[in-house]
């Protein structure tokens, strides 16, 4: 599922909390896996999503964060094009490397039921999915303040998508997989100074962007708050 997967880091002296308001743009090439070998099979998965996102930061380096979204998603191929609600859960760590880098990983798993038309027998077009997707990144940040960079790589290990472009009521439904599962990850963020009193643990605001080339590609940019 579409949602940038650089940030935030879990570390205690940012926040035991991140809420992150997040937006993203995503295409990803899928196929019929009914399909013989010759058939055109393919089609490009494309969606746009809005969403929210909370961080718990467990413990130095290791965090648990659950999302839920809006989505836009759309096959040209197949005709279909609908709308519906997301969500995702998942865990992140960081490890600490000389010279302010990091490693950084996270796995994630997510899933979206998405609603087209309407189809002459009343029942309506739809989507529904469930994804499962490992990130490792190399990140260079100093951590409480300034700006963050990050490039790494996106394995999307699971796919599985069932596609009823004729409405529910209808036996043709298309189970759909990735392509090729693989995309490599570059972003950018930047952290303020503490918004509170100097003497004060004081939330930090974060903008950032990041964009995807591979399996999938998209480009997501946030807005977080940590306290």
């Amino acid at each position: 599922m579409a949602a940038p997967a650089g940030e935030p880091f879990a570390q205690p002296e940012l926040g035991t909390l991140t809420a992150r308001v997040f937006g993203d743009s995503e295409d990803t090439v899928v196929r019929d896996t009914n399909c013989g070998e010759s058939d055109p099979c393919e089609g490009t998965w494309s969606i746009t999503q809005f969403g929210m996102e909370m961080q718990w930061t467990l413990k130095p380096g290791i965090g648990a964060t659950v999302g839920m979204g809006y989505i836009e998603g759309q096959i040209k191929e197949a005709n279909f094009r609908g709308k519906g609600p997301s969500l995702y859960v998942g865990v992140n760590g960081a490890v600490p490397l000389p010279n302010h880098f990091w490693l950084t990983g996270q796995a994630r798993v997510s899933g979206s039921a998405i609603w087209g038309a309407e189809v002459d027998d009343g029942s309506r077009e739809f989507s529904q999915d469930v994804q499962g997707t490992l990130t490792s990144l190399v990140a260079w940040s100093r951590l409480e303040e300034g700006p963050s960079f990050w490039a790494g790589a996106q394995s999307t290990l699971l796919w599985v998508q069932q596609l009823s472009p004729l409405g529910t009521n209808h036996e043709m439904t298309f189970p759909l997989r990735w392509h090729y599962p693989l995309s490599g990850v570059l972003g950018i963020s930047y952290r303020s100074q503490p918004l509170g009193l100097p003497w004060e643990r004081s939330p930090r605001l974060t903008v950032g962007a990041e964009g995807r080339v591979g399996q999938s590609k998209g480009v997501g940019t946030w807005v977080s708050l940590a306290w």
